[in-house]
């Protein structure tokens, strides 16, 4: 089992936490992302514990059994199952299925599939020709308010699941590393309203930084961002907005003048919650004495033999 350099052994409480996660339905890159180790260190410590590690796509029958069990949910009847198959077949969509019985799609996949229902394509088949009438009714289906606020919801109901950022742009990083020279507690990408995610908010005070690229200077954008900034007004932030050519030539006079403004003092003991994605110690060909260290053993001898 490989560690990567600097960090503690996993304490056999974090490991019966592991076992415990992925019999209730965790899935390896997750309990990897949550725990900061590479995949092939949770499946040992699953391995070593006797669990079976379920196979990709079917999964191990008695492990979906006490998945089931943990999260309370029974097993499907052959009704239920009959139920999903012909409100498919009349063209209900997967997603919504799942929901309504909470379980995962490729539960409701396999169903289907041993029923010789014929999966429907997602998106557009290949070779599909788009006609000016067609590419209009998309167009018009897709600009609305209420398919923007089903986006927003989609995204904030997947944010807490997210192995990193929605975005963390070059133009936040600038403020990220001036707020860390203040000395003030922040956090990144926070979903507000049940519809918004900004940038920066400080915790010292209800203060919400916003760093603007190119693209909330279109006419469409600058009016989002208006009502944007009034409804988080209206709820009690005040809002700072800083484009990328500002924040570009002194990002340190951009966060000065917010801690002027709002008369911010530095915390004694600041905590910088930034969303970053775990880096995958087997991505990339280049490795370094300091990357190599990271892989696991196999990944090391695939190395090796390109080498």
């Amino acid at each position: 089992m490989v560690r990567i350099k600097g960090q503690q052994p996993l304490t056999g409480d974090e490991k019966c936490s592991i076992v415990q996660q992925y019999v209730a339905g965790a899935t390896l890159r997750g309990l990897a992302g949550e725990y900061r180790r590479s995949i092939n260190t949770i499946r040992s410590v699953i391995a070593s514990s006797g669990v079976p590690i379920k196979a990709r796509g079917y999964g191990d029958p008695r492990v979906q059994e006490a998945a089931l069990a943990a999260r309370g949910h029974e097993s499907l009847t052959d009704s239920d199952k009959q139920d999903i198959i012909r409100r498919y077949a009349d063209g209900e969509l997967l997603t919504e299925l799942c929901k309504e019985y909470g379980r995962a799609k490729s539960t409701l996949k396999d169903i289907l599939t041993e029923s010789g229902i014929t999966l429907r394509s997602r998106g557009y088949q290949k070779g599909t020709v788009w006609h000016d009438e067609w590419r209009k009714s998309h167009w018009e289906s897709t600009h609305t308010d209420e398919f923007r606020q089903k986006s927003r919801e989609n995204l904030l109901e997947r944010l807490p699941s997210m192995r990193g950022p929605a975005v963390n742009t070059p133009i936040e990083r600038r403020l990220h590393d001036a707020l860390k020279k203040v000395g003030i507690g922040f956090s990144t990408q926070q979903p507000f309203l049940g519809r918004y995610l900004v940038d920066i908010l400080i915790h010292q005070q209800p203060i919400i930084i916003e760093a603007d690229g190119a693209q909330h200077y279109l006419p469409d954008a600058k009016e989002r961002d208006a009502a944007r900034d009034a409804a988080l007004t209206q709820a009690g932030y005040r809002v700072f907005r800083f484009t990328g050519s500002e924040i570009n030539k002194d990002s340190m006079a951009c966060i000065h003048h917010v801690v002027d403004e709002c008369n911010l003092v530095p915390d004694e003991e600041p905590v910088f919650d930034i969303r970053t994605s775990l880096p995958s110690p087997m991505k990339g060909r280049k490795h370094t004495p300091e990357t190599r260290a990271k892989m696991s053993e196999a990944a090391k001898r695939r190395w090796q033999s390109r080498s």
